[in-house]
């Protein structure tokens, strides 16, 4: 993560603290009232965005799609208020989840390399 503009870094290391926290909490309000769970970043369509970040956890929600509530309060401290508040990634996130199910591609033999 970028600098946060402090001068202090027991204060960066604080507002980092916080965020992993937030982010943690964001993460648990959406598995508990929207019915996700956590899954290994790895295993998302997430998976690079997040490997860069650094964030090893992202939330599937029931019908397939998944969100990074991890990151959310990182870019609020890197950003500020200009940026999407929590409440409107909740909402946002909250939308995600009366989609339909995602379904994947249909899986071709490794071998078939077109069509």
């Amino acid at each position: 993560m970028a600098g946060l503009g402090m001068l202090d870094a027991r204060m960066q290391e604080a507002a980092r603290d916080v965020a992993e926290r937030a982010g943690c909490y964001l993460g648990e309000v959406i598995v508990r009232t929207l019915g996700g769970r956590w899954v290994p970043a790895s295993q998302t369509v997430l998976a690079g965005p997040l490997r860069s970040a650094g964030l090893p956890l992202a939330v599937e929600l029931p019908n397939g799609h998944c969100c990074n509530p991890l990151g959310r309060p990182f870019k609020l401290l890197e950003h500020g208020r200009e940026g999407e508040s929590t409440a409107g990634f909740y909402a946002g996130v909250e939308s995600l989840a009366r989609e339909p199910a995602v379904t994947p591609p249909p899986r071709r033999p490794w071998w078939r390399l077109w069509g």
